[in-house]
């Protein structure tokens, strides 16, 4: 995953996307803060992979340094914003391979969208994560 990355980290051929419509009231903090926990559990979503002096190299970054959820206040379509973020490749050598986005429909309809590089997650470890 690593090499394939450094060939062209634009590619969003490795991205694994997980988009949960959400219904209802929604405590956004509570949200953040879940996501936070897992973020902080799983030291994969939060490493970058740059390269040392001779080798790739692992870099753990704290979990306060990842910004785990950005709530989207863009005027844009929100299709297109998924979109964009979706199939924004991820340069794992300089950022960690997630990132997460809610936007807002109405009061009380929300779309998260959470997209991570395939070095850290894959479809059976995204099941988890959508609470099914």
């Amino acid at each position: 995953m690593w090499l394939l990355n450094q060939f062209d980290p634009s590619s969003p051929a490795y991205n694994v996307a997980m988009i949960v419509r959400l219904s209802g009231e929604l405590d956004v903090d509570a949200l953040t803060a879940a996501l936070g926990d897992v973020v902080d559990r799983h030291e994969s979503l939060r490493t970058r992979y740059p390269y040392g002096d001779a080798e790739p190299t692992q870099v753990v970054v704290g979990a306060g340094h990842v910004a785990q959820l950005t709530v989207s206040t863009d005027d844009a379509p929100v299709r297109d914003q998924i979109s964009d973020l979706v199939t924004t490749g991820f340069d794992i050598a300089a950022e960690v391979p997630m990132r997460a986005r809610l936007f807002a429909l109405r009061e009380r309809e929300h779309v998260l969208v959470v997209v991570v590089h395939h070095i850290a997650a894959d479809g059976f470890s995204m099941v988890p994560l959508a609470g099914t």
